[in-house]
């Protein structure tokens, strides 16, 4: 009955969960009880809110790029150590980087180097006249 309820209240029918199922369950951990919903097919539904985003009734809540961490939790601040360290794991990544970009540039320059010696191919017949000039 909550569930027909809720669905109403967001602007749903309450035809669309005529068939769904509640089933609790007490958590041995802790003594709390959990209430799940299951549709026609078997699917699992956590709570009434998923139901409602199921159906597109609930708009689902704007994530920050920190996931669930951003419903209410707070990020606390890091630590001069963790500061440190991180400095110190950036600075490796930047001199590993330069390292690539130099031996990259590298091979870039030798690569335009021996191109421009093979754009221009000589003969062996005109090496062969150039050395002969030169001895006779």
């Amino acid at each position: 009955e909550n569930l027909f309820a809720y669905i109403e209240e967001q602007g749903g029918d309450r035809r669309a969960v005529e068939n769904f199922r509640c089933r609790v369950s007490r958590k041995p951990s802790d003594g709390r009880y959990d209430t799940n919903y299951y549709n026609e097919q078997g699917r699992r539904f956590r709570s009434m809110v998923e139901v409602g985003k199921f159906f597109n009734l609930v708009a689902a809540p704007a994530r920050s790029a920190g996931g669930k961490k951003a419903a209410g939790m707070k990020k606390r601040k890091a630590t001069s150590r963790e500061i440190e360290n991180e400095k110190k794991r950036l600075r490796k990544e930047l001199e590993k980087l330069r390292r690539q970009h130099t031996k990259s540039r590298k091979q870039l320059d030798d690569f335009l180097t021996d191109e421009k010696d093979s754009r221009y191919p000589v003969e062996d017949m005109l090496l062969q006249e150039d050395s002969d000039a030169q001895s006779a």
